[in-house]
């Protein structure tokens, strides 16, 4: 399992969650969204991007282009999660209801996105490249360890298996 795979199975997780409404209790979003910035963002600016970006592309100007617009879209999905579990707190029940299917939706359509138009990219970097970004962020996964679980439902024994069976 290479990075991109494997944030493309967290975009898979988080479809499922979105789609059974676990996030719509307040508790459950506020630690997804600390799993979602700790983890998935985190783990997309800190290395995935800056490896992906530095490669020399064709059309490496309209790419960085790409991903800063992507870049753009997790600080609007953090400012919308701060704000949802903000209003959720102080009781603006009204607003939390109806800022939360925006919130899904930009997420989704965040998500799609990157697999549309940079994700694809990822396999025709080296395979040391790769191997060394899909080591570095399971160490970033390591750190959440079972709350990690919850979101993504792949187990610390998972996590060692990819560790040590990286392709």
């Amino acid at each position: 399992m290479d990075l991109s795979e494997f944030l493309m199975m967290e975009h898979s997780d988080i479809r499922i969650m979105v789609n059974t409404g676990f996030l719509n209790e307040i508790n459950n979003f506020k630690s997804f969204s600390d799993f979602l910035i700790v983890d998935h963002i985190n783990i997309e600016e800190k290395i995935y991007f800056p490896v992906i970006i530095d490669n020399d592309w064709e059309d490496k100007q309209e790419f960085q282009k790409i991903v800063e617009r992507v870049k753009n879209d997790h600080k609007l999905l953090e400012t919308l999660a701060k704000n949802l579990i903000s209003w959720k707190e102080n009781g603006n029940e009204n607003l939390f209801n109806l800022r939360l299917p925006l919130f899904y939706k930009t997420l989704k359509d965040h998500n799609n996105y990157e697999e549309d138009h940079i994700f694809s990219r990822w396999i025709s970097l080296e395979n040391s490249t790769r191997q060394d970004a899909m080591d570095d962020a399971l160490l970033i996964v390591q750190e959440l360890d079972d709350k990690y679980m919850v979101f993504s439902g792949i187990s610390s024994n998972f996590r060692q298996y990819i560790k040590n069976h990286n392709f």
